[in-house]
């Protein structure tokens, strides 16, 4: 069925080969590749290292500039080799000791700023509200800071219970 599809790409038809080329160019930073690339498993593999390095790069720059996600920049996590590097693309070692996926995914929400806290919720404007700025965002228990992740889980003492 492969050879089918690829045989359908060189004759400039539309096939499941001919939608991964158009995905291949569509990658950051593009990958050309003809129809005896696909059928070759030197070839395959080659761009397969390829398109992960890309995703990495990609994901990695993502992490640097993107607002959202200023909790994981300059995470270092332990490699194969046992030292230390970015690793944008891995399952995180304090994810693997908690017991409850429900816990998973509200630490996960934290660290990728997809929760419920001011610093979030007011960046965006509502039906009656405009986007507050960021340094208006305070903690409604202290008012002494913004209530970001840091601030609402360890910095903030004016509840004890919470």
């Amino acid at each position: 069925a492969f050879i089918d599809s690829a045989n359908l790409l060189r004759e400039g038809k539309s096939s499941w080969a001919s939608d991964l080329i158009i995905i291949l160019r569509r990658l950051p930073e593009p990958i050309e590749v003809g129809p005896d690339n696909l059928l070759l498993m030197d070839s395959v593999n080659a761009i397969e290292k390829r398109i992960v390095q890309i995703v990495d790069t990609d994901l990695q720059r993502d992490i640097n500039h993107l607002v959202k996600t200023h909790l994981l920049r300059n995470r270092l996590e332990m490699g194969k080799d046992r030292s230390l590097a970015l690793a944008p693309r891995r399952l995180r070692h304090y994810l693997t000791v908690v017991a409850a996926p429900a816990h998973c995914n509200a630490l996960t929400g934290i660290l990728l700023s997809d929760h419920l806290l001011s610093i979030e919720r007011l960046r965006y404007s509502t039906r009656y509200r405009d986007p507050v700025p960021r340094n208006f965002r305070l903690c409604r228990l202290c008012w002494g800071s913004v209530k970001d992740e840091v601030h609402a889980l360890f910095d903030c003492t004016t509840e004890q219970h919470l």
